[in-house]
């Protein structure tokens, strides 16, 4: 196993008025790890983690998901992947604002 540490996804995208997707994840093969995002402006939304098996139908993960109603930082916790790959997606409903988003202690399997 390998571990990576603060792998970053996507950067920054700043000045934002619509919906928000993370590109995909490098490391499709991690088994466990954490994700960051850091929210600025005034966000409104529903943040939620994506998965997907065949990188076109992704779906909403059951338990990662959190409603944003001001600015600040959230992290996902990941235990025992069953997917693919990963994302990060905001459904905004109001406001204007930036994200970051980063993996952090990322376990991988050995190949």
């Amino acid at each position: 196993m390998g571990r990576v540490e603060a792998d970053f996804l996507s950067g920054t995208d700043t000045s934002l008025t619509t919906d928000w997707t993370s590109g995909d994840p490098r490391g499709h093969d991690f088994i466990t790890g954490s994700l960051f995002v850091k929210m600025t402006g005034t966000p409104a939304g529903t943040l939620k983690v994506q998965c997907t098996n065949d990188g076109t139908n992704w779906v909403d993960h059951d338990t990662l998901t959190t409603t944003v109603t001001t600015a600040g930082d959230f992290i996902f916790n990941i235990s025992k992947k069953g997917w693919r790959q990963t994302r990060v997606y905001f459904a905004r409903t109001s406001g204007t604002y930036s994200v970051t988003v980063a993996k952090s202690n990322w376990i991988t399997e050995s190949r």
